[in-house]
């Protein structure tokens, strides 16, 4: 078991067309592209996921055999590469190994296909190039341009023919591209020794009425066909040949970007607003509802007395309240007016998520089962410049903004207390009320500063400074144990431990390699505060152990573009974060002080005194 163990990944953002797929041999099944990963999801069973990783991008394509053991994956053109490879990996389903990784595809891989006997996959992208691999040897047969702009979006391999006086099969591969269909053979050439490729002439039947929506979507599920549309609607079609007729509809909230059969009796739907649904073939009744964010997560907080409530905020400004016992929104709420979302706290006290805003404003929410929670309170200009922190007390409110400058606010009437002005021109990342003394408040800022304020003197009491050369702070904490000292997060890789009674830096450390990417979020654990989690733009968490200062523990990462925020669960037992790729990643946490990890061993460093 690892000590910091994958165990659910929220991410489903509709943003991609082809990323959800029922299991041909197993209803109870079904796999989504999120973030960087391959989710297998039991419909059955909440906590029920297994992961494929392999990509390096948001996987934008997902594809299953019809003899449901292979699976094949495509992501978005790589931006780790001078040219954007869009790799492809086949998955073995019953052993969840890579098979191949297949290249060929340029910028953003868009549809893939298996033949029905599982010999050839075929693959496309935005260049506009169609390729054909061998699945025995992983290898190219066939590329073919279809011309500038012309982009594939479907694929379909017709059923193996058996040829006369050969032992191999000839197949037909066909292609939608825009409003024509594109037909292709496949016949082993026995001269050459190998598969050629030559298009086919192709026509639609005489008389074939098309009707097209906005956005539109197809599969077959039992002897029914099933079509989606961008205005949310679900068509269920009976018929054959050029005879068809609406039999059945059903609308959705948002527009189909995803149609995939489960099995003869169930349909799975995605849509544009980050909604999956189970509908029953028969009666178009939905069975579940899975829901995601549709925009760059950017925070998240845990509830200090509950361990399966968090709150997260996305760019978009929806906030939202999950519940871990099965991974639902029990709260949702967004301002009236288009607001960019930068910070959250969970406020226990009245039971409110607070929320800091790039216009400036400060709003909070009940934490209520709604839909659309209502608005509690508003600070409509906490700071001119935009809101980049934000925290709750039990006496107070206080905020940094986004032009530098910190200021608390009275809970009862919201009014202005005082202001420090001791950041300028710079973000304020964290604002930290003192874990022990009430009276004294943490701060510190893209300006490379961090300062301690007595708030009974109202006047800042330390200041550190990080040289020129240092990283930026993004984000603060605090040791329960010891000395109280705050831990701050930066972007060149280094955590730093910091005396606030004394003006001096206590230690630092930075894991091995870690200078070439940067932390974006640190925190202590609660309870005992035992351990400390670092989130870094590798989309990697890694955990320490305070007491003697080793690395514990580095997880697969979830996201290449970086995690935002990370928060512990109440009772230390999971790690929640959120990236920018939509991705709401849990972690379950087995940790203790004689843990080892090979990283730590390679790095050999540690968090104790310099």
């Amino acid at each position: 078991m690892d000590p910091v163990e994958l165990e659910h990944v929220i991410g489903f953002s509709g943003e991609h067309s082809k990323v959800l797929c029922g299991h041909p041999k197993n209803a109870d099944l079904c796999l989504m592209g999120m973030g960087c990963n391959v989710v297998i999801q039991d419909l059955r069973d909440d906590h029920n996921q297994r992961f494929l990783q392999g990509h390096d991008e948001t996987v934008s394509v997902v594809a299953v055999s019809a003899k449901g053991t292979l699976a094949a994956s495509g992501q978005e053109g790589s931006r780790r590469m001078a040219i954007p490879e869009a790799q492809v990996i086949v998955w073995d389903l019953a052993q969840q190994v890579d098979v191949y990784r297949l290249k060929g595809i340029r910028q953003t891989a868009v549809c893939l296909a298996f033949s029905g006997d599982e010999v050839f996959l075929a693959g496309s992208g935005r260049d506009g190039t169609l390729y054909v691999w061998d699945m025995q040897t992983g290898e190219i047969i066939a590329s073919l341009g279809l011309g500038s702009g012309l982009v594939p979006t479907a694929l379909e391999w017709g059923p193996a023919r058996r040829v006369e006086g050969s032992r191999r099969p000839e197949y037909v591969l066909y292609a939608t591209v825009g409003p024509q269909v594109l037909s292709f053979q496949l016949r082993y050439s026995v001269g050459n020794m190998q598969y050629e490729v030559s298009k086919l002439p192709f026509r639609l039947p005489a008389g074939l009425i098309r009707e097209y929506l906005d956005v539109c979507h197809m599969c077959a599920a039992g002897v029914y066909v099933f079509v989606g549309g961008g205005d949310g609607t679900i068509k269920r079609l009976t018929g054959r040949g050029a005879e068809w007729r609406l039999d059945a509809e059903m609308s959705v909230f948002g527009s189909v970007t995803n149609l995939s059969a489960s099995g003869s009796e169930r349909v799975l739907v995605g849509t544009s607003e980050g909604r999956c649904y189970e509908l029953d073939v028969a009666t178009l009744k939905v069975l579940r509802e899975f829901q995601s964010e549709t925009a760059s997560v950017v925070a998240v907080a845990f509830k200090a007395s509950c361990s399966i409530r968090f709150a997260t905020l996305n760019a978009a400004g929806m906030v939202r309240v999950w519940d871990l016992s099965d991974y639902s929104v029990v709260t949702q709420a967004q301002p009236r007016h288009r607001d960019v979302g930068t910070c959250l706290a969970f406020d226990d006290v009245a039971s409110e998520v607070i929320v800091g805003f790039a216009s400036g404003a400060v709003r909070a929410w009940r934490e209520v089962k709604s839909d659309a929670a209502p608005l509690s309170w508003e600070i409509a200009t906490a700071h001119r410049d935009g809101v980049s922190s934000v925290c709750a007390t039990q006496l107070y409110y206080a905020t940094g903004g986004l032009r530098g400058g910190v200021r608390l606010w009275a809970r009862s009437s919201r009014a202005q207390l005082f202001e420090f002005s001791d950041h300028v021109g710079r973000a304020v990342t964290s604002v930290l009320p003192d874990c022990r003394a009430a009276h004294l408040l943490h701060s510190c800022g893209e300006d490379r500063s961090i300062f301690t304020y007595d708030l009974k003197k109202e006047r800042r009491m330390v200041q550190h400074q990080i040289p020129q050369q240092g990283g930026v702070p993004s984000s603060m904490t605090q040791r329960l144990d010891s000395e109280n000292e705050l831990i701050t997060a930066s972007s060149d890789g280094r955590i730093c431990t910091w005396d606030f009674d004394l003006d001096q830096l206590v230690s630092e450390v930075s894991v091995h390699g870690s200078k070439a990417l940067g932390f974006t979020a640190v925190r202590v654990s609660p309870g005992d505060g035992a351990f400390l989690a670092a989130a870094a733009t590798d989309g990697r968490v890694r955990v320490w152990a305070l007491s003697s200062g080793r690395l514990l523990a580095t997880s697969a990462g979830n996201t290449v573009r970086g995690i935002q925020d990370l928060a512990w669960s109440p009772d230390q037992k999971q790690l929640v974060a959120v990236a920018s790729d939509k991705c709401i990643a849990v972690w379950n946490v087995y940790l203790d002080d004689d843990a080892g990890d090979e990283e730590a061993k390679a790095a050999g460093r540690s968090m104790g005194h310099k």
